[in-house]
């Protein structure tokens, strides 16, 4: 559908600074920078009506990573690196929780969970033994003594021993998403929502700065913010940013739910939670790379019915479960499965805040500040 003259005539579409993509990333980059430079006018530019890339179709965890997936790190990259990265994560969430309440966010400090099935005994053994350096390293981000410990208590018989996380919470992620928007608003941000941006090889750089051909319109901006994540590839094929589908099903209302907050398993590629009395699955594309490296929203069968498998086999056995909703979001990492964001200056002008590794949730406050200084440099 085409916009009407007078649609895209009431729109001012100069601004000192865009952000293009309105979810986590892009809002709170926008807020940042109008806090530091109140008097410019800033934009935000989503393609979708609320910010529905990964922001908005996540599993709503509120984490900072699993023992597994600390200890996969740490055989791949140096300490300070790693650390580095989980304080960052730690610092992110915090942020969150000192801008909105936990009514806002819908944020339930449930705690997180690992679980090892039977046949895991080893990976089991060797991350409960890894447990107390984890949790050194871990106190001097969060100064609590003992953030992994090991779970007394079991969801059920299928399951070899379990670690607990403290710390973890779960949250609302479009509340989350719509408190936020309303921040930019109150602060008087313009948000564009259903503007497509144009790809780069149609982008105009001229002496003011950038023309961003839209759906809605020519954008004008001195400086431009590229907060669109798992989206990036079809703007910027050049950029080393892979999309990653993540897709889950959540179930009807169960009459109940043996599990109560965050939990992980598969070495972190599956991770459900409970809403309320539903019960909320998703990943395993690890089973499924080569296809889930897609920025394609929609789910498939192949997917949904493992991890519907799933369900019944593992998490509920003998349980009467049925699925009430499928979706889709699309992460990014890097082209060897990196995690770190692509925080760059590309072009005169143009940044980049992508490639979140999962991680957007908590990096998303930290990212968009570093985004927005960055960006006042120019």
């Amino acid at each position: 559908m085409n916009s009407s003259y007078w649609e895209r005539t009431a729109l001012e579409l100069e601004w000192d600074a865009v952000i293009v993509g309105g979810g986590f990333v892009g809002c709170w980059a926008a807020l940042h920078l109008k806090r530091k430079k109140p008097h410019w006018k800033i934009g935000v530019v989503e393609r979708s009506a609320f910010g529905a890339g990964a922001s908005t179709r996540n599993a709503g965890f509120a984490c900072f990573g699993s023992p597994t997936e600390l200890l996969d790190d740490l055989s791949q990259a140096s300490e300070a690196h790693v650390w580095g990265r989980v304080e960052r994560r730690w610092r992110g969430l915090s942020l969150w929780r000192s801008a909105f309440s936990e009514h806002d966010l819908r944020w339930e400090p449930l705690g997180g969970h690992e679980l090892f099935r039977i046949h895991e005994s080893d990976l089991a053994q060797q991350t409960q033994d890894a447990l107390p350096g984890l949790n050194r390293s871990m106190k001097s981000i969060t100064s609590q003594g003992e953030v992994f410990r090991a779970m007394d208590q079991l969801p059920g018989k299928q399951w070899h021993s379990g670690v607990k996380i403290l710390g973890e919470a779960q949250l609302h992620p479009g509340k989350a998403l719509f408190a936020l928007q309303q921040a930019c608003q109150s602060a008087g941000i313009h948000l564009l929502f259903g503007a497509d941006v144009a790809p780069f090889d149609r982008w105009e750089h001229t002496t003011a700065g950038w023309l961003l051909p839209t759906s809605r319109g020519t954008v004008a901006a001195e400086r431009v913010g590229m907060c669109t994540n798992g989206a990036t590839s079809g703007l910027f094929p050049e950029w080393p940013v892979v999309p990653a589908r993540g897709q889950v099903v959540l179930t009807h209302p169960l009459p109940s739910v043996p599990y109560r907050g965050t939990f992980h398993a598969d070495a972190g590629y599956l991770y459900f939670r409970n809403v309320g009395d539903r019960l909320l699955l998703g990943g395993a594309r690890n089973h499924f790379r080569a296809q889930e490296q897609t920025d394609d929203r929609n789910t498939t069968e192949e997917v949904t019915g493992f991890l519907e498998q799933y369900l019944r086999d593992v998490l509920l056995p003998g349980l009467p479960v049925s699925v009430d909703q499928t979706w889709a979001g699309t992460m990014a990492f890097g082209p060897n499965n990196e995690k770190d964001p692509l925080l760059a200056q590309h072009k005169p002008g143009l940044w980049s805040a992508v490639r979140l590794g999962g991680m957007g949730v908590a990096l998303a406050p930290v990212l968009g500040e570093e985004l927005a200084v960055g960006l006042m440099g120019e």
